[in-house]
């Protein structure tokens, strides 16, 4: 979830949805607070939270420079990247290309594949302990609310819906491996500093054709629960999830959105972490990489955008071509593709004043980013490949 510019989490409407039981009478006046925040420039909110997080990521970048030098490599979107506890070997999981490659400097091909061949059988507690940048993220954070004298909210999202068991898989990335697929290998000399040189030895397998199928179902039970606490499309949910993480439940981006769904903790992760703890508070990465958590999470942030920001569109295909482009971008951007300006009320007004299928032209030929156009398009065409989901009991 890019999300560019974005505005403040605004409390005073969050707090208007929250104490007032009959929300459609303060409605207006809420969309007035909305506009009125939209036009302030940006306030220097969580910055020490967001600071704590970068401190993690550069900390670690540091780590593997000192081992791995120009060819180290951090955990993407869409790509996990994983190290052994000396950092001497990785797990490369490309869930986007479909590819699963493991690292190693200086190692024979039987070397490699004993260490590839144990990997392969861990569970997602054992590949938790790879995940290297999570672990980092987490330390940093606790010391952020240790150094800020602020307790985590003990209360966990699952905890909302249906009792579930703790997230856990077993031979998590065995399950990807194509069948009978072939073990690739090749050794090279890569350039580690100006002084150094090492050979590197690379395993890769494909990945399974359908792996977002196998993994949608995996993800059955939240998206179910998300999706009957809202309303949503369970369709919508898993395409959200293909698109930002390709079902990466490591996933981490630039922005240091995290997770399956990809929320940034002090943007749209709190708005949604406040809504549902019923008092402002921000995700931890804990809470974040957890996929049952980020799922209701993620979900509840569609709901806010479906309800909150763009309730007053009477188009029901329209709001959801709305919310999609703001998960990606924001509802401030999104109101700006129709008026020039980040207010809600006048975008809304004129939308309603639009077929669903002009508002999705107008996104497509207005939205401020090429990447959210392209975001807009990819996931509307993603429902339709989960449509199915729809109809399941």
């Amino acid at each position: 979830m890019k999300q560019p510019f974005r505005r403040p989490l605004l409390y005073s409407a969050l707090a208007i949805g929250l104490l007032c039981p009959n929300f459609a009478t303060a409605e207006m006046n809420w969309l007035d607070e909305m506009d009125a925040e939209f036009e302030k420039v940006f306030q220097k909110s969580d910055q020490a939270f967001d600071r704590a997080l970068q401190e993690g990521v550069n900390e670690l970048d540091l780590e593997l420079a000192a081992i791995w030098g120009r060819a180290r490599q951090l955990p993407e979107s869409k790509k996990w990247v994983g190290y052994s506890k000396d950092k001497t070997t990785r797990i490369i999981v490309d869930y986007d290309k479909g590819e699963m490659s493991f690292e190693g400097m200086n190692m024979d091909q039987d070397q490699l594949e004993d260490q590839f061949n144990d990997m392969l059988e861990e569970d997602s507690d054992r590949l938790n302990e790879r995940a290297v940048l999570r672990r980092k993220l987490i330390e940093k954070v606790n010391e952020y609310w240790k150094g800020e004298r602020v307790q985590p909210s003990k209360k966990r999202i699952k905890r909302t819906v249906k009792t579930q068991p703790r997230w856990k898989r077993s031979r998590e990335l065995s399950n990807l491996v194509a069948p009978r697929a072939r073990i690739k290998f090749v050794k090279r000399d890569v350039r580690i500093s100006s002084t150094r040189t090492v050979k590197l030895s690379r395993l890769s397998v494909p990945l399974k054709k359908n792996r977002d199928n196998l993994s949608a179902q995996i993800l059955r039970d939240p998206v179910i629960n998300a999706a009957q606490k809202y309303g949503l499309p369970r369709s919508l949910i898993l395409s959200v999830i293909k698109n930002e993480s390709s079902f990466n439940p490591r996933a981490r981006s630039h922005a240091n959105a995290l997770g399956l769904m990809q929320l940034v903790p002090t943007s749209g992760g709190k708005e949604a972490y406040s809504y549902l703890m019923g008092k402002e508070a921000t995700p931890g990465p804990d809470v974040l990489y957890d996929p049952i958590e980020n799922i209701m999470l993620g979900a509840t942030y569609l709901h806010l955008l479906n309800t909150r920001y763009f309730g007053k569109v009477k188009d029901k295909k329209s709001r959801l071509h709305l919310i999609i482009a703001s998960y990606n971008t924001g509802a401030g951007n999104v109101s700006k593709a129709f008026t020039g300006k980040m207010k809600l009320r006048p975008a809304i007004q004129k939308i309603n004043q639009m077929t669903s299928d002009q508002v999705y032209e107008h996104l497509i030929a207005h939205l401020p980013y090429a990447e959210t156009k392209t975001y807009l398009s990819r996931v509307t065409r993603d429902t339709k490949t989960f449509a199915g989901w729809d109809d399941t009991a």
